[in-house]
């Protein structure tokens, strides 16, 4: 049973908020769905969305407003983790806080947008971690299963 609202669970959370039940509060808390969006009366209308992303484009292109944090590594962020490195080693920690702010690394070294590192997907929610296991599998049955002839043959060689 998924519960979509406090109305489901009726005082059993303001009971366990009276009484200081705190392992029932934090279990009725867990049930509740976080995931807000799903819901029909939390959706923006796409063409709010898209005006509202303009301007946000607009103004942060008229203030110089840059993305603090790459997502993938490109040459210049391999330059800036050795910049890093030299930093810590040779000037201590507080110099590589210093460049480390200065220049901020990639979010992720792979420049692959598909590849997600497991600590990500560790800390992701139950729901985000379902849908990109979802996704995931989707896009692995869109693929075919490929043969590999040479392993035909060491198959029927070792027979």
């Amino acid at each position: 049973m998924q519960i979509i609202n406090e109305g489901h669970i009726s005082n059993s959370l303001n009971r366990a908020l009276e009484q200081n039940h705190r392992g029932d509060f934090a279990l009725l808390l867990a049930m509740l769905d976080e995931n807000v969006c799903e819901n029909a009366q939390f959706k923006i209308a796409k063409q709010q969305q898209q005006a509202f992303e303009s301007d946000e484009a607009y103004l942060k292109q008229q203030l110089g407003v840059v993305h603090q944090y790459k997502v993938a590594a490109d040459d210049a962020a391999f330059e800036s983790a050795l910049d890093q490195s030299y930093a810590l080693n040779f000037a201590g920690l507080a110099m590589n806080k210093l460049v480390a702010c200065l220049n901020p690394p990639a979010l992720s070294q792979f420049n692959d947008k598909a590849k997600v590192d497991q600590h990500v997907i560790d800390n992701l929610s139950l729901h985000a971690r379902n849908r990109l296991f979802a996704l995931q599998q989707a896009a692995d049955e869109q693929q075919p299963t490929q043969t590999d002839p040479t392993l035909l043959y060491d198959i029927l060689q070792a027979v």
